[in-house]
């Protein structure tokens, strides 16, 4: 069950909607938020000298942002519907920081038992930018736990169809747990998609592929669907998927890949998240095992077999 969600904001118009959303999200599910905006400081002052004037510095800003948190809340606390389905209030706390990000959000989801970040961004071509590129990156890299990445101006309309993009070889019961347990709380249907070459021939209907995956659930959850998608770059596939279908949420795990490797590949739920135009639920690499899941018979019947590494 997600009880509490970590939202992080630099107080942008993107981060306010990110906010909302974060906001819908909450009263659905009953989960409390925490906001949190982190100062990054460019210089470290060592000097004696200067310790009470820097001090004094750090609780004036500290106190400025504070003020700015609680304009956030208040904003917040006003859209709340007093009415209807909607039958708790939501506790919501704030804080500032100064430090490095990721070392930061990771303190805070240890600290406060966080179930989600969730976090603003802009296209990658937008002149200003919101926790995207390398702050994006390196948060995935370094932090277990989902983040979702909300773009720009994008208001909460619902959730009701969520898409899975993964390499079925890996056990994904983790993964598949946790989206069908976040799936239920809006009675939404979750799809996997798998991303194929056109070379490769499909052996298995998607019905019984359909069926292997869901033998990984547990009997209460909505079933999940399946679909194969053909073609050759992964990234233009989904794009083309989340273009030509009604989707409120794309999610993948984000691979973890040693140095070297990683000097050469750019994981593509990095790319996603420079592209994506919908919400991205990026899940941390712990979601996902080598584990065996599927026979052998059955591993043998798949059509596997993408451009690049889910």
């Amino acid at each position: 069950m997600m009880k509490k969600i970590l939202v992080l904001t630099n107080f942008s118009t993107g981060a306010v909607y990110a906010a909302e959303f974060a906001l819908h999200i909450a009263k659905t599910i009953g989960a409390s938020i925490l906001i949190a905006h982190i100062i990054e400081p460019i210089n470290q002052f060592v000097n004696d000298k200067v310790f009470d004037l820097v001090e004094k510095e750090t609780n004036d800003i500290i106190n400025k942002n504070m003020i700015q948190l609680k304009k956030i809340e208040d904003n917040l606390n006003k859209i709340l519907p007093t009415k209807g389905v909607f039958n708790h209030r939501i506790e919501i706390t704030k804080t500032v920081s100064f430090g490095t990000l990721a070392l930061d959000v990771k303190k805070l989801i240890e600290k406060n038992s966080i179930d989600l970040v969730i976090i603003g961004s802009r296209k990658s071509n937008s002149i200003s930018r919101f926790f995207l590129g390398s702050k994006t990156h390196t948060l995935l890299d370094k932090i277990e736990c989902p983040i979702l990445l909300i773009p720009e101006s994008l208001k909460f309309e619902g959730i009701q169809n969520i898409t899975y993009a993964t390499d079925l070889p890996l056990n994904n019961r983790k993964a598949l747990q946790f989206l069908g347990n976040f799936a239920a709380y809006f009675n939404a249907t979750v799809t996997v998609n798998h991303l194929s070459k056109d070379s490769f021939p499909a052996k298995k209907s998607e019905k019984n592929i359909e069926k292997s995956i869901n033998d990984q659930l547990e009997n209460n959850y909505k079933p999940v669907l399946y679909h194969t998608l053909k073609g050759n770059d992964v990234v233009e596939g989904l794009l083309e998927t989340l273009g030509n279908h009604k989707v409120d949420i794309l999610v993948m795990v984000h691979k973890k890949y040693l140095q070297l490797h990683g000097l050469l590949h750019v994981s593509l739920s990095k790319k996603m998240a420079d592209k994506s135009f919908i919400p991205l639920l990026i899940l941390p690499n712990c979601y996902v095992s080598e584990d065996d899941i599927f026979t052998d018979a059955q591993l043998d019947h798949f059509c596997f077999g993408t451009s690049d590494s889910l």
